[in-house]
């Protein structure tokens, strides 16, 4: 098999692409012909590794995508990274695999921890990063320095956290979910009927 879009799914913490922030984009790309694979982390719980976990972290993860495109020969590679995704996917180079056939989706991403902020501006692929305004974990500062530095398109969701949900507010977490929706599809270049 070779050629195609290939969308590689990388979960949060305890956020699988079942949900809606990881499977809507999935939807999008799914629509634009992209076969989507998720990575799965090689821990238990789900939870962020320790200290002494990270090396196998980051090897089962470099090893899954490798794989992946050994298999599938992409003409096209677009991650969607969410939350603990983030920092698996500021650890990879794929840049030496595709050059700049490679975007990401950035969401919900740990701005905070300085591998990740360094790993994306290493990168520095075609991107869209989208927070959520109420997320404990959104940085403004360095959002909007990584967003300018990469010239990433960027989506922040008034009051959402770090689900991109409206707590207590169905109707607004609907509305936020069609706000991320759209984002993907005019960054994947998607335009519905």
């Amino acid at each position: 098999m070779g050629g195609g879009h290939l969308a590689i799914i990388l979960p949060g913490r305890g956020y699988g692409p079942q949900g809606p922030v990881l499977h809507l984009p999935r939807l999008v790309l799914e629509q634009v012909g992209a076969t989507a694979a998720v990575i799965r982390y090689p821990l238990d719980d789900g939870q962020i590794p320790a200290d002494d976990q990270w090396e196998l972290f980051h090897r089962s993860v470099h090893t899954q995508v490798d794989a992946l495109l050994a298999e599938h020969r992409p003409h096209r590679l677009s991650f969607v990274a969410k939350s603990l995704g983030s920092i698996a996917l500021a650890g990879l180079d794929v840049e030496r695999h595709l050059g700049d056939l490679v975007e990401a989706i950035w969401l919900t991403p740990l701005w905070g921890r300085d591998e990740v902020r360094h790993g994306a501006l290493h990168l520095a692929i075609r991107s869209l990063v989208v927070a959520g305004g109420a997320d404990p974990m959104h940085d403004v500062d360095r959002h909007d320095e990584i967003c300018h530095t990469i010239e990433a398109a960027s989506l922040v969701i008034e009051d959402a956290d770090h689900s991109l949900e409206i707590p207590g507010d169905v109707n607004r977490t609907l509305d936020a979910y069609a706000q991320l929706t759209g984002a993907v599809e005019r960054f994947i270049g998607w335009h519905p009927a």
